[in-house]
């Protein structure tokens, strides 16, 4: 599914006008990206935790390469899916 996809089903599912999804989709996706990337975790009851962390925590020894410098401080977003949807996934259950 792709983000015009999600709007419009979560305008369906919810009532409301799918330019009000968008608005409200992009408001939290804006602020997840904020909190994650400002090195706070982010926890979604029910679906994961969510937080920064770095490719190479001991980073790259690059003797002034400048790409392996570039890539020894690159960071990504890890997540530990919780209990409650790891068993809503193998049960195949929706909660909401």
């Amino acid at each position: 599914m792709n983000k015009l996809e999600f709007i419009e089903y979560t305008a369906k599912r919810h009532g409301f006008d799918e330019s009000l999804a968008e608005t409200l989709i992009d408001m939290f996706v804006d602020t997840f990206q904020e909190i994650v990337s400002s090195g706070q975790e982010f926890n979604i009851d029910e679906i994961a935790v969510f937080h920064k962390m770095s490719l190479f925590p001991n980073g790259i020894k690059h003797k002034n390469n400048v790409s392996l410098k570039r890539t020894s401080v690159q960071n990504y977003v890890s997540f530990k899916a919780n209990d409650a949807f790891n068993s809503s996934m193998i049960n195949n259950e929706v909660h909401g």
